[in-house]
């Protein structure tokens, strides 16, 4: 009898992890692979399965982002990181603010051309939501994932264009349920899209809030 199925015999379970690793982990053909989780977790980083930056949201909403965003877009940031890189990769014009000092002075001097950071401690919510109208601009994208997030999204829709969406990274949190009923009430629908993120193994959810004859074509 072969080793292997000696293993497949007397620890069943074993075998059958032994299996789902080679498939999921070590076939090029593999879904974790090709979305570059596996990358992900080796580097600890965000990441392609070549390494390039990504932001830190489930791969569904990656995959959208990638068909979605457009070379003339304006896109407003609460939150940076690989994903300020990301957007400006896509995007005209990108706007990001970071509360945390130590990650602003770090990702400072490595901002593309055509993204500016701004730092806004996060210790004044009003202040910090606020933080869009510094800008000056009219954003066809407004991206929610750092410090009072319900608080920023009501704050960004006056700096919003006709055809602006909104999106809310970790949707499903508690806390932020009552955006929905607020948003809907502003007059937009939602759609939201879950599942893994780079070096995390759980379901996460991404929402996105949008009216009729929305910049994505929804």
């Amino acid at each position: 009898m072969k080793l292997v199925d000696l293993v497949s015999r007397i620890a069943p379970e074993y075998d059958l992890r032994r299996r789902l690793a080679r498939v999921l982990l070590k076939k090029s053909s593999s879904y974790l692979i090709q979305v570059g989780w596996v990358e992900s977790m080796r580097s600890g980083r965000c990441c392609r399965a070549d390494g390039t930056n990504v932001p830190w949201m489930n791969y569904p909403t990656l995959s959208l982002l990638d068909k979605k965003l457009l070379p003339s877009f304006s896109l407003f940031e609460y939150g940076s990181g690989f994903s300020t890189e990301y957007y400006a990769r896509r995007c005209r014009t990108v706007v990001s603010v970071e509360y945390d000092r130590v990650w602003f002075e770090k990702l400072s001097g490595k901002m593309p051309a055509n993204a500016s950071l701004m730092h806004v401690p996060r210790d004044e919510p009003a202040v910090y939501s606020q933080s869009i109208r510094k800008a000056g601009l009219v954003f066809d994208v407004v991206v929610v994932d750092g410090a009072h997030r319900v608080l920023c999204i009501k704050s960004s829709l006056d700096f919003l264009s006709s055809a602006g969406i909104v999106i809310l990274d970790d949707s499903d949190r508690e806390e932020y349920k009552p955006v929905f009923k607020f948003m809907i009430e502003s007059g937009f629908r939602e759609i939201t899209l879950e599942g893994m993120k780079p070096t995390h193994t759980g379901v996460h959810s991404t929402t996105i809030f949008f009216r009729d004859g929305n910049c994505f074509g929804f």
